[in-house]
């Protein structure tokens, strides 16, 4: 036994996909939180 680990890569890149696709969906609702707390704001100020 060498230690060495062959292959896996699948397992990898799909933890990155997964991960890149949790990542987007977090930003995406946090602007559109942010977009409507703004639109709110403008609303109780006028």
């Amino acid at each position: 036994m060498s230690g060495e680990i062959v292959g896996g890569w699948e397992y990898v890149i799909a933890v990155y996909v997964i991960s890149a696709l949790v990542y987007a969906g977090y930003a995406y609702s946090v602007l559109r939180r942010d977009n409507a707390s703004r639109s709110l704001s403008k609303e109780t100020k006028s």
